[in-house]
């Protein structure tokens, strides 16, 4: 195991990394995540221990993104929160005008995970461990920070 300080942002990226990604918008999947490529056993084991400290955090993270959309939000007739990035009002060009509120959220928010690390417990890869996966992505995070060459 290996401990390493990972800014928040970075750690939101890890989750990626690992479990995948799928637009909310159009159920596409943009990142297939490398617990679901051609792993061994043992390999997969590891990964999705390491997963789970990374949920934890990340659990952690989009909590405080659930506080500052509420802050910058808006609730709507039925009770829900959201935070638009476009107002229903159009400049002088035509195109819809940015709300304010969501650049002062935006704002907080890359600050937030930009400023602010937490210690990450992650078993070490080898590329003996990683040499059956072929994909297309890039696991940025992973090779930078858990993968030896050994």
């Amino acid at each position: 195991m290996k401990k390493v300080k990972l800014k928040l942002y970075e750690i939101i990226n890890l989750d990626i990394e690992l479990n995948g990604y799928t637009s909310p918008e159009n159920g596409e999947v943009r990142v297939e995540g490398l617990l679901n490529q051609n792993l061994s056993y043992s390999t997969k084991f590891n990964l999705k221990h390491s997963a789970k400290a990374v949920k934890t955090e990340r659990k952690e993270i989009d909590e405080v993104q659930n506080e500052l959309i509420a802050k910058y939000g808006n609730v709507d007739k039925h009770g829900n929160v959201g935070l638009n990035r476009f107002l229903d009002e159009v400049d002088e060009k035509g195109y819809n005008k940015i709300n304010p509120n969501y650049i002062e959220y935006q704002q907080e928010w890359n600050k937030f995970v930009t400023e602010n690390e937490r210690e990450i417990e992650f078993y070490e890869l080898t590329l003996e461990d990683l040499k059956d996966v072929k994909t297309k992505d890039n696991y940025t995070i992973i090779d930078t920070y858990f993968v030896t060459n050994e």
